[in-house]
């Protein structure tokens, strides 16, 4: 279990750094202050996750509101791979294009676009993190 969380971890760290490259001619807020995770159990209501559809499993565990520099993230536990699918599913029933993929036995990612909107979803184990952008 601890080695599926560190690859969670790992994979959405990645998934932040390859989101950075949608704010491309972007500016940073001039704030100094790094975003860091809030215990949260409740889906969040605001600009970033009213571009998405609530998740219909899982468990929210935290989020991270970086909302200063157009970013927001939600994590969640206790979801499966097929819950992880049929969500992936629905956001492409929803306009979502499938930009980028990748997955090996343990964990994987996907860069979905639509209009202004990027989402990197990370995936592993049982956790899943979605990573909101918003131009």
């Amino acid at each position: 279990m601890k080695y599926s969380r560190w690859c969670f971890c790992l994979a959405l760290c990645a998934a932040l750094l390859l989101g950075g490259c949608a704010l491309q001619g972007q500016t940073p807020s001039s704030s100094a202050s790094i975003a860091m995770p809030q215990e949260a159990n409740t889906w969040p209501e605001n600009d970033f996750t009213s571009q998405i559809p609530k998740p219909q499993a899982g468990q929210i565990t935290s989020i991270i509101d970086d909302s200063a520099n157009g970013r927001f993230t939600v994590s969640l536990d206790d979801v499966t791979r097929d819950e992880v699918d049929a969500y992936l599913s629905t956001l492409q029933e929803q306009g979502f294009v499938k930009v980028e993929q990748g997955e090996n036995d343990v964990s994987g990612g996907v860069l979905l676009q639509k209009d202004n909107t990027t989402l990197s979803i990370a995936y592993s184990g049982d956790s899943f993190g979605i990573l909101i952008i918003c131009q």
